[in-house]
């Protein structure tokens, strides 16, 4: 089933309708009881089916695991403190024969890292060296944590 616009703005209305009307009451963020919550859409076929996120889970749960894997690689290098905390990520490529798939990998490394840098966990600190921010290693944290 494809799941369009309208479906998604049917969706949100209808919660929205029922916190006004009462039916549905606004409850803390599932993961850290944070009062400041979101509605976060399980299924947009089913507006009975949602989580309440703050706008910190909310915006975790949007990472991709390419994105994971990279705050990962980038916080194993903070840790380390063998490089100063920065991290190159032109190594994870080498074991990639095959041309086209190194030059689709690569594209969507520069994709992720550009979407990193634009949430302000990454920032650019020289050619092809990244470290984290003070949000990208508490968020990189937070997701180490978990399973």
């Amino acid at each position: 089933m494809v799941i369009t616009d309208l479906d998604k703005k049917w969706c949100r209305w209808q919660t929205t309708e029922w916190i006004i009307e009462g039916k549905l009451e606004v409850e803390p963020c599932a993961v850290c009881g944070d009062p400041n919550s979101y509605v976060v859409h399980l299924d947009w076929s089913n507006p009975a089916r949602i989580k309440w996120l703050c706008e910190t889970h909310r915006s975790e749960r949007l990472l991709s695991v390419l994105q994971r894997t990279l705050l990962h690689q980038a916080l194993m290098a903070f840790e380390s403190q063998a490089t100063g905390g920065v991290t190159s990520f032109r190594r994870s490529l080498k074991g990639i024969s095959d041309p086209r798939e190194r030059t689709s990998r690569r594209a969507a490394r520069g994709l992720a890292l550009s979407r990193l840098i634009k949430r302000g966990l990454l920032e650019r600190c020289g050619y092809c060296q990244y470290r984290l921010t003070r949000a990208g290693v508490q968020t990189a944290r937070r997701l180490a944590v978990r399973p």
